[in-house]
């Protein structure tokens, strides 16, 4: 009678531990997501960091985030190119920043000055008022975001996001993974 309560117990057990291992397969293996492995994880993996890397905070190293606060007072993404030469002006100028890095692509260009549909109108509409063609060669040079955002960049430390191209096809490869270095 003993050794069959004793079968049991090791077989509930033995049970039990299958089932658990089961469980983190399928958490591993991605079928089912369990939020509090990911949580303990994490934990895990900040407490190793804290406990084996040396003391390597550097305050002199500031990360701006563009954030939903920052999307909230500043406008949607991608914000016009004067807008980020003002940021510029600001750590450089007010906070003596020494160098300035973007995890950001300036791909293509900024058109959200408007600057494109005044010179329509100077050139269909209003090409006879005087007044007006006058006004916009006075903006003209604060409305070509680009020019405004390269003139903030000279002459200071900054580093902007790129990306490689080998094949030479523009466009043509996007998404797609380049050849192998190397062959298998």
């Amino acid at each position: 009678m003993k050794k069959t309560g004793f079968l049991k117990l090791h077989a509930m057990r033995i049970s039990l531990g299958l089932a658990i291992v089961l469980l983190m397969l399928l958490n591993a293996a991605g079928v089912i997501p369990l939020g509090f492995v990911q949580r303990l994880e994490n934990y895990a993996y900040d407490q190793r960091l804290q406990w084996t890397m040396p003391d390597t905070v550097d305050p002199r190293i500031v990360i701006v985030d563009i954030d939903e606060r920052s999307l909230q007072e500043q406008g949607h993404w991608p914000w016009p190119r004067h807008q980020i030469a003002k940021m510029m002006d600001v750590l450089f100028d007010t906070y003596q920043i020494d160098v300035l890095g973007f995890d950001v692509l300036f791909a293509e260009p900024d058109g959200s000055s408007g600057l494109g549909q005044l010179e329509q109108l100077a050139r269909t509409d209003l090409k006879d008022n005087p007044a007006f063609n006058e006004a916009l060669a006075r903006l003209r040079p604060s409305l070509r975001y680009d020019q405004v955002f390269a003139d903030a960049l000279k002459n200071r430390r900054i580093a902007l996001g790129y990306y490689f191209r080998h094949d030479g096809q523009a466009d043509s490869r996007v998404g797609s993974l380049p050849k192998p270095a190397l062959a298998a």
